[in-house]
């Protein structure tokens, strides 16, 4: 009848049995938020293409958690048409339960057309990544803090001769790193995991698909050049230390990056987790 509607349904994934009744929503639902809910359970933030928002499931609980909650919550879209990314943030929390939840426009990335088209972007998972070491120990012993923001964004653009590579922060639109790839096109293919990101794309020049890996670590002045023999003794000895890190006050980066020929034409990027992240990660390659 001309009038959009999401459906949400809740299913006991070990006896397929649906849990409660199902809810509609009177919009259809562009981006779904997680939050986490008093006594273990989860919600979830259905926000339209208007920025108009509402809470999951409907209850006094799942509200109030969701109020406390807004003002950290974020997001973005990637809007290939305008060639531009867009990143969104809350309102401030109404008071009154079940009140109407909107979001402001807080930032644009807009690409320049000699930037070419946006071809490719990716994100690190919403949950469920296990990091077994935050830090990496080069040939020298020195360390290498791994930047693990969950929120860094990547994007990418193409013209006919180069691929244009952009990692954005999703919060704030600043932009981490880019990078230019000469004698390259699109489409790109990209998977995010822990402090790095692969992506795949096309090479003209040698006619053959290439990929390229971009790492990222905190270069700030307190984490440069920190022994690992320093680095254990104040992990024993020190105490428990408890670090908080935002991306309004983003560290300096140190990228390091690698690029190489591969032999078959991707269709898409995944990688692989292990519950507790011990096993190495490997990209998954779907031809």
């Amino acid at each position: 009848k001309g009038v959009s509607t999401t459906s949400l349904v809740v299913i006991d994934q070990f006896t397929g049995e649906i849990v409660g009744e199902r809810v509609k929503f009177p919009f259809r639902t562009a981006h779904v938020l997680p939050f986490d809910v008093a006594g273990g359970a989860m919600g979830l933030v259905l926000v339209d293409s208007s920025g108009a928002a509402a809470v999951y499931p409907k209850a006094d609980t799942a509200w109030l958690s969701a109020r406390e909650q807004l003002r950290h919550m974020s997001y973005y879209k990637v809007d290939q048409e305008l060639n531009e990314v867009r990143g969104y943030k809350f309102n401030p929390a109404p008071e009154a339960f079940g009140s109407e939840i909107s979001a402001l426009h807080s930032w644009t990335v807009a690409f320049p057309p000699e930037s070419g088209d946006i071809v490719g972007f990716a994100s690190k998972p919403m949950e469920g990544e296990v990091v077994n070491s935050w830090v990496r120990v080069p040939g020298d012993r020195s360390t290498m803090f791994k930047y693990l923001n969950p929120n860094t964004i990547f994007v990418a653009t193409s013209t006919e001769a180069a691929v244009h590579v952009n990692l954005i922060d999703a919060v704030t639109g600043r932009i981490l790193y880019r990078v230019r790839h000469g004698d390259a096109r699109g489409p790109v293919h990209a998977v995010m995991c822990e402090n790095w990101v692969a992506y795949h794309y096309f090479n003209t020049r040698a006619q053959r698909y290439a990929m390229s890996v971009l790492e990222m670590y905190d270069d700030s002045e307190d984490r440069r050049g920190l022994a690992v023999g320093d680095l254990v003794y104040k992990s024993i000895f020190g105490g428990a230390q408890n670090e908080t890190s935002s991306s309004l006050a983003p560290p300096t980066l140190r990228i390091i990056g690698q690029s190489y020929y591969i032999r078959p034409e991707a269709k898409m990027l995944s990688v692989t987790r292990s519950m507790r992240g011990v096993t190495e990660p490997a990209v998954l390659l779907a031809t």
